[in-house]
């Protein structure tokens, strides 16, 4: 299975998105960036 690292509405995941659907490819998506670096930290240290 294919990892895909990023957010929803990053255009360069939207496109990696689009060709695994495409291709019928199973993956699963971690949400990581920038945007997301506050949260992340707020729930590792809970």
């Amino acid at each position: 299975m294919i990892t895909l690292w990023g957010r929803n509405n990053s255009t360069n995941v939207k496109k990696v998105r689009w060709v695994l659907e495409e291709l019928d490819l199973p993956y699963q998506q971690i949400l990581a960036g920038w945007s997301l670096v506050s949260i992340m930290t707020r729930n590792i240290w809970r």
